[in-house]
């Protein structure tokens, strides 16, 4: 057998661009799936994220209901996922000294009254933050 047909077929570049993207389109393929799962995911904490500010956004115009709080976190709560927690907690501080909120401060004051909103969610799914956090001063 003669090494001319070898070499004739050495050197003909036909077909050459379907193999590079053969294997270039595995690696391609992978690294959209993996942009595809971190806007998901970034979407999904935004999504929460602008629930608990609705949350505060009613208590900054005057809302004083901390069950209500709640309920407008969850119906502001787009595509919100099966597993959730939502949690509203009432504190009260004279100072940096966290009291009860049935006491007056020492100077005679009533002390400043806080609520802070939190959201999680147990999504097993979601890669990262899992946890919206707001604080607001209520008095």
């Amino acid at each position: 057998m003669s090494a001319r047909p070898f070499h004739r077929l050495v050197r003909d570049e036909r077909g050459g661009s379907a193999v590079e993207f053969a294997l270039v389109a595995p690696v391609l393929a992978g690294i959209l799936a993996v942009l595809t799962l971190v806007w998901s995911d970034i979407t999904a904490v935004a999504r929460m994220r602008s629930a608990v500010h609705a949350g505060a956004d009613y208590l900054r115009a005057g809302g004083a209901d901390t069950a209500l709080v709640r309920t407008v976190v969850e119906r502001s709560w787009e595509a919100m996922p099966e597993t959730y927690e939502i949690t509203v907690a009432e504190s009260c501080a004279c100072g940096d000294a966290v009291g009860g909120c049935a006491v007056l401060c020492p100077s005679g004051e009533p002390p400043s009254v806080y609520v802070e909103i939190r959201a999680a969610t147990g999504d097993p799914d979601q890669m990262i933050g899992r946890t919206a956090t707001e604080l607001v001063r209520v008095r």
